[in-house]
């Protein structure tokens, strides 16, 4: 479970949780990796005040150091 933000082309930003399953060997994300996602989207009907889920169908985390200050 990780927390995420969805940004919109409106320039709105909504809070959102990304859930990855994963086998229990794979190695857990360090914080702020980037990564592109195709995920399935559940949309409350009080968002933004509540979290979107996203439940991740593919995610593929880009390479790098998420500490230095050129990762994007």
């Amino acid at each position: 479970l990780y927390t995420t933000a969805l940004h919109s082309t409106g320039g709105v930003s909504f809070p959102g949780e990304l859930h990855i399953y994963s086998p229990f060997n794979n190695i857990v994300l360090p914080d702020s990796t980037i990564g592109y996602v195709m995920a399935r989207a559940y949309f409350p009907p009080n968002a933004p005040e509540e979290k979107i889920l996203l439940e991740a169908s593919h995610f593929f985390p880009l390479p790098g150091d998420p500490s230095s200050d050129t990762y994007e």
